[in-house]
């Protein structure tokens, strides 16, 4: 079938078929330019699954059949690989999937910087910028928004404000609301909350909920009470979102105004708004572990405590 038919009919045949043909579409697909579309939608399952070790074999198994078919769908194939290997914490293999490639573009560099700056490695991520600048290669919109998130992920402050000058006046993008909710973040991340309100309230574009809500987790956390409550009215003014509801319900809670988190909540309760928990898995050794929020099922839960506890006394060490 898929020797016969042209591409668009043999894709569209395939997804209709309810015993589909791995085995045909896999070793025929690269004569007939399916590899790109194929090998993509695998590497962007595994980034999906967070699952490391499967990408890794998928990607041997590429290396050792495809990888010298020519194709012209290779640049964005190597970079989902490259991206696989970042969304599931392996820097150290992304980067030499990058430096491997034989063209870089801009999607390519801003995937790397994203994939750095969301690891914490802001500094790394800002080296990376300044190396595309020297490749010729002239970031967009996009590519600042990484960086900008790379910089309030790692607390880089005058880095984060200095990419954002650059944004403007040397390269003449107009900020959006995602990058001044970067900044709000970062200057609220910095403990400088009352900046970041006055940020807010001079942008000429009306806020939206991303960014009263990186303000109000700024103000909950250096207990801002009053910026804090100024934030929340104006954030769920907005949306009606259980997770926001939650989060201003904590800043009550936190001055002690009981009355007021009772009406929070039965808010929620009259809107039918339920925060569903939190559901994470990882990869070890071969099997997937899942964790839910406040779930006490897992097996070795008595061992991940005592492991958590002992980190967080650590921290706590560290931090005094």
């Amino acid at each position: 079938m898929y020797k016969v038919r042209g591409l668009e009919n043999s894709s569209k045949l395939f997804r209709k078929s309810l015993n589909s043909t791995w085995d045909a579409i896999i070793s025929d697909g690269p004569k007939m330019g399916i590899l790109k579309w194929l090998w993509l939608k695998v590497f962007r399952g595994k980034v999906c699954l967070g699952a490391l070790r499967l990408g890794k074999s998928v990607h041997g198994y590429f290396i050792r059949n495809f990888f010298s078919i020519p194709d012209e769908g290779a640049q964005s194939l190597e970079t989902s690989i490259m991206n696989m290997y970042v969304r599931c914490g392996d820097i150290c293999s992304a980067r030499i999937c990058f430096d491997r490639m034989l063209v870089k573009d801009l999607v390519t560099w801003s995937s790397m910087i994203e994939g750095l700056g969301t690891h914490g490695l802001g500094s790394e991520a800002l080296e990376f910028f300044h190396k595309m600048k020297a490749e010729g290669i002239e970031p967009n919109s996009v590519t600042f928004l990484s960086l900008l998130s790379a910089c309030s992920h790692s607390g880089l402050l005058y880095k984060g404000c200095e990419a954002l000058n650059s944004m403007k006046w040397e390269f003449g993008i107009v900020p959006d609301l995602g990058h001044y909710t970067c900044i709000v973040d970062l200057l609220g991340r910095s403990g400088k909350v009352k900046e970041a309100l006055s940020t807010i309230l001079k942008l000429v574009a009306l806020p939206d909920s991303r960014i009263w809500g990186a303000l109000l987790a700024a103000a909950r956390v250096h207990e801002d009470h009053k910026v804090g409550q100024y934030a929340a009215q104006k954030l769920l003014e907005l949306e009606s979102d259980a997770g926001y509801y939650t989060l201003y319900s904590n800043v009550q809670a936190s001055l002690e105004r009981w009355n007021d988190v009772e009406e929070v909540r039965s808010a929620m309760k009259d809107m039918n708004l339920t925060r569903h928990p939190g559901w994470s898995c990882l990869e070890v050794e071969g099997t997937f572990h899942g964790f839910v929020s406040g779930d006490r099922s897992h097996q070795q839960m008595d061992e991940i405590h005592a492991i958590i506890e002992c980190l967080s006394r650590n921290a706590l060490d560290v931090g005094s």
